[in-house]
């Protein structure tokens, strides 16, 4: 008897809570395709934050941050993912 074993692909994403923010919240990686860095972007594209390799499935983001529209960015060396998050 042969079996076929198929695995299905990772998908890299990530959830951040809450937002909108007072400034701190949390990032929270959904799949296990580990380590990946983190990086913070003001609304302009400067790097304000930056996250190195890490192996973390949630990472606390405690920086104080001003109000505004901020960009944050997973990149594992395969995949680069952006997502915008509001702080009041």
């Amino acid at each position: 008897m042969l079996l076929n074993i198929t695995q299905e692909p990772q998908i890299f994403d990530f959830n951040m809570f809450p937002n909108p923010t007072d400034g701190k919240f949390t990032v929270k990686v959904t799949s296990t395709d580990l380590p990946y860095t983190i990086d913070i972007f003001n609304s302009i594209g400067i790097l304000i934050y930056k996250v190195s390799e890490t192996n973390l499935q949630e990472i606390p983001i405690r920086e104080k941050l001003t109000s505004g529209v901020y960009y944050v960015r997973l990149n594992n060396g395969k995949n680069l993912i952006t997502k915008k998050i509001i702080v009041n």
